[in-house]
């Protein structure tokens, strides 16, 4: 793939997001199923297209505004009737919306996987797949949305055991431990919007490893 074809491709997609918001994420996680996701993480090592991943994993689904019903704009008596322009129906997620939230939702947990994967013993030896996760994952630090979804415990869960694999995986251990000391940073930055059951969770999951994330931090300064 040539980097300046995909950095055209970025902007088109960018476009239609922008021009017909609706239309564009219909076709992609309704019709597509997400596909995009998929075809997206196979290039990686484009820059263009690693940006339109964080670009598209942000997109926030909100519900249609639904205009209020007035039935009259005088009571029986003939009365203004002064409450009907302050009942306006709550919006809500039509079905077809909340199936792209979900499909969002997963496509997001899946990917941030497979990117942890990259940095884990599956990977021993391809540095350029490592650097290239390495890189979005530090870039999903920066951004709010991408920061809450690498903040899930499952997700947590999964980049500490990497951490914890010492010798077993030596070519990765130092980009895993950087990533983990990053979120951990990020975690005590008080502009983070991080809600508090959350944050007992990563409290408790930090706790009850911190003897073994320590020791190899110890190893990644021998590596």
């Amino acid at each position: 793939m040539l980097s300046v074809l995909c950095g055209y491709f970025n902007k088109i997609v960018q476009s239609l997001l922008v021009k017909e918001n609706s239309k564009t994420l219909e076709y992609l996680l309704l019709r597509r199923n997400g596909g995009i996701f998929d075809g997206l993480m196979r290039h990686m090592s484009h820059h263009s297209l690693a940006i339109l991943l964080i670009e598209l994993l942000q997109v926030q689904i909100k519900p249609e505004d639904s205009k209020s019903k007035k039935i009259s704009m005088y009571n029986s008596d003939g009365s203004d009737n002064e409450n009907d322009d302050d009942e306006k129906e709550e919006a809500v997620l039509t079905a077809d919306q909340q199936k792209m939230q979900e499909c969002l939702a997963k496509k997001g947990q899946q990917i941030i996987m497979q990117l942890l994967d990259s940095l884990s013993e599956k990977n021993p030896d391809d540095l350029e797949r490592t650097l290239n996760a390495f890189t979005v994952l530090m870039e999903f630090c920066e951004n709010d949305h991408c920061f809450n979804l690498l903040t899930h415990y499952d997700v947590l869960k999964r980049l500490i055991a990497i951490c914890c694999q010492g010798m077993m995986n030596p070519m990765n251990l130092r980009y895993s431990m950087n990533l983990l000391t990053t979120i951990i940073q990020e975690f005590s930055n008080t502009d983070k919007e991080i809600a508090e059951n959350r944050k007992t969770q990563i409290q408790q999951l930090f706790a009850q490893h911190f003897a073994d994330i320590s020791y190899n931090c110890i190893m990644v300064l021998h590596v």
